[in-house]
């Protein structure tokens, strides 16, 4: 993600076991900006409630992961991710926590041609008055939702040169 803000520090582990055609894998990542003014994905109103400005964003990130191969032109793949966040302003402290949920299948439809993804994501405690509040999908959904769920059903095609 991309931050506005003094300070930023990224913590990031991951790790993945290959079965002979099952994937598993798991992913943590802490994020903490300090004095954050500006994040360009989420919904445009980031203002904390109170005339306050924020002091920082903190969130950890917990995903699991896994993809099954049916043939070699032909997988299924899912991840779930849960956010816990910290935002702190001058006036109060929020814990908003966010589900998603992501399922890829894959065709490959020639040597180098291929479609896939979908995603749903639920904001499962916000309550900031701020734009952490609507559901929205990083770099695939046209903008926030007007409601704590976001779904976004989506077939991209990808061809390698």
């Amino acid at each position: 993600m991309l931050f506005a803000g003094p300070r930023e520090q990224h913590i990031d582990i991951g790790a993945k076991n290959q079965f002979e055609k099952f994937r598993l894998g798991a992913a943590y990542s802490h994020v903490d900006v300090t004095n954050p003014t500006y994040q360009p994905y989420l919904a445009p109103d980031v203002t904390p409630p109170a005339t306050s400005a924020w002091s920082s964003w903190k969130s950890d990130n917990f995903e699991v992961n896994a993809a099954h191969n049916f043939a070699p032109d032909r997988w299924i793949g899912a991840g779930y991710t849960f956010t816990y966040g910290r935002l702190k302003n001058e006036a109060d402290l929020y814990h908003p926590q966010w589900h998603q949920l992501t399922v890829m299948v894959n065709f490959d439809l020639g040597k180098r041609t291929s479609t896939r993804k979908s995603a749903y994501q639920l904001v499962a405690r916000a309550e900031t008055g701020a734009g952490f509040d609507s559901g929205q999908i990083l770099y695939a959904a046209g903008g926030a939702s007007p409601s704590a769920h976001q779904l976004v059903l989506r077939v991209a095609m990808r061809h390698r040169f």
